[in-house]
């Protein structure tokens, strides 16, 4: 029978919360900083996307530390959580390297998260339809992005940095949500 994910549990919900709301408001504005300053954002995006990316990735690990799931799917999410530290250690040490090498960097980053989404999303108990469902979006965006920068990583940079822009945004928003939910979990 297939594996399960349980999304709630006691030792994950308050540190998970407090990640959660972090990541989501850090990628909403910089999500809208992509948008509405895209020359301004290329000179600094080596940084913003390093910090977002550490953040990601300290939460991913946090998340596959203590989540009690089966040994695979903690696997995965701190591997996914330690190749985003060390995309995020590279982006913010070496700007010239990021921008040769970004978009597949980004490309295979968020393929990844887009399946770890997909596999919460499909996987998750207790939670309602709609959380599952925004969830699973937030995860099929992230994989179309993703193969998109596969096919095409010669994208030019202004047109990546919208791109980046509106997928931060979109994953602040689900990040929010899902933070809040899960400490409405808690106060019930």
């Amino acid at each position: 029978m297939g594996e399960t994910c349980v999304i709630i549990e006691d030792e994950y919900i308050s540190v998970n919360f407090w990640f959660m709301l972090l990541q989501g408001i850090l990628a909403i504005v910089f999500g809208a900083a992509m948008v509405v300053f895209p020359e301004v954002v290329y000179e600094i995006l080596a940084y913003l996307l390093g910090v977002l990316v550490l953040v990601s990735s300290l939460s991913t690990i946090i998340r596959g530390a203590v989540i009690k799931d089966s040994a695979g799917h903690r696997a995965l999410l701190i591997i996914l959580g330690f190749i985003g530290l060390i995309i995020g250690i590279l982006a913010i040490l070496n700007v010239v390297v990021l921008f040769i090498a970004v978009p597949l960097l980004i490309a295979i980053w968020m393929f990844l998260s887009g399946i770890s989404e997909l596999v919460v999303a499909g996987t998750a108990k207790g939670e309602g339809t709609g959380l599952r469902v925004v969830m699973a979006l937030a995860g099929i965006v992230s994989l179309i992005v993703g193969i998109y920068l596969i096919m095409y990583p010669m994208l030019t940079t202004e047109l990546l940095i919208w791109i980046l822009g509106a997928f931060f945004i979109i994953l602040g928003i689900v990040q929010v949500i899902t933070g809040f939910v899960i400490q409405g979990k808690t106060e019930s």
